[in-house]
């Protein structure tokens, strides 16, 4: 869903910070339990793993905080 007017978007720099504030393990992915910690993330969990491995990437990560 796109930014509404007036909304400031989110920077590449500040999606980094958040995906690594949420990456307790450090190991490059974000589990259920780590998701957990992002409510908007973890409710759309499913949706965002697009490979399916149960696990979401930074990439995975960066395409949902674009849509």
């Amino acid at each position: 869903m796109p930014a509404r007017p007036g909304t400031p978007k989110t920077s590449t720099k500040d999606m980094d910070a958040a995906f690594l504030r949420a990456d307790v393990n450090k190991d490059g992915k974000m589990d259920k339990k780590e998701a957990e910690m992002m409510p908007a993330i973890a409710e759309r969990f499913e949706q965002l793993d697009s490979n399916v491995d149960s696990v979401i990437s930074r990439d995975e990560f960066g395409k949902a905080a674009g849509s």
